[in-house]
């Protein structure tokens, strides 16, 4: 069974935006949601067992154990998110996440924000 976790999504979204060359610094809670839906309902149609877990208390657990990489952040519209912490590069984020969750997961994870973002 997979799990889909609230870093997995973020990591990716970020690491997926700096291949693009975007400067995106900022992800919203509700974005990384709908992404994460997306992915497991994906799976789950191919018939591989997933679980998406995004709670408030992943949330929190993300910013205790990866606080050096991602703060809480509110944008101007009011919306809560994910910021990456100043100084943090997108190699950074490659080597601290990249693989650490299964090629299936990882390659729906950028289909799906890739497809949102077109």
């Amino acid at each position: 069974m997979y799990r889909v976790e609230i870093e997995d999504l973020a990591a990716n979204y970020f690491i997926y935006h700096s291949f693009l060359n975007r400067k995106l610094k900022f992800v919203r809670f509700c974005t990384l949601y709908e992404y994460g839906t997306a992915v497991a309902n994906k799976l789950n149609d191919s018939k591989k067992d997933t679980i998406l877990s995004i709670s408030w208390e992943s949330n929190l657990r993300l910013f205790r154990k990866y606080g050096d990489f991602f703060c809480r952040h509110v944008d101007n519209e009011g919306y809560v998110g994910i910021m990456l912490r100043e100084g943090i590069t997108s190699l950074d984020i490659v080597k601290e996440f990249l693989g650490n969750i299964p090629v299936d997961v990882e390659n729906v994870i950028v289909e799906i924000i890739r497809k949102e973002n077109q």
